[in-house]
Order: C-alpha cells, then sequence, then structure tokens
C-alpha cells in the first residue's frame, strides 16, 4: 500500500524534528523509522479512539500519547501525567 504524499510529508517532517533534537540532544536513533513507529501508534490510537470507542476519551488518548512521546523523546522518568492505576483502579 503507498502512502499518500501528505503521510509522506508528514513522516518526512517528523523524521527532521526528531533528527535534529537527536542531534543536539547527541541521542543515536534512526530518525526515519521512529517517525514511521509513532505515525502508526497515532493511527492505531486513533482508530482505536473513533472506530472502536466511538470517540468518548479522546483527551485520554491524546494526554497518554503525548505522555508517552514526550518520555521516549525527552527521556522522562514517568510515561504518564494522568492518573496513576493498581489493579485497574484510580489511587
Amino acid at each position: 500500500m503507498q502512502a499518500t504524499p501528505a503521510h509522506q510529508e508528514l513522516q518526512a517532517w517528523l523524521g527532521e524534528v526528531i533528527g535534529q533534537h537527536a542531534a543536539r540532544e547527541g541521542i543515536a536513533l534512526d530518525p526515519e523509522m521512529l517517525a514511521r513507529i509513532i505515525l502508526w501508534m497515532m493511527r492505531e490510537a486513533t482508530y482505536e479512539c473513533f472506530v472502536l470507542g466511538g470517540g468518548q476519551e479522546v483527551e485520554r488518548y491524546i494526554d497518554a500519547i503525548s505522555s508517552f512521546l514526550e518520555a521516549a523523546l525527552l527521556g522522562l522518568e514517568r510515561p504518564s501525567r494522568g492518573p496513576t492505576h493498581e489493579g485497574g483502579r484510580k489511587r
């Protein structure tokens, strides 16, 4: 399956941003592959949120993805800003 031109542009832009961040921080990674993985994760989360979940938890998905990407790209200790769960319940 061929990616649309808009998808290719977004992936290229994201790869550039990741590459610049990696160079600035001295992090060895593959910006092109990381951009593909990030876009895949966003596509899957969008599908799960809107198709499977009926769009009921949009903010939760946005917060989770944002927190995860911040942690992954900035090296933060905890990838979640949301409530802490223990055994499926909020603490």
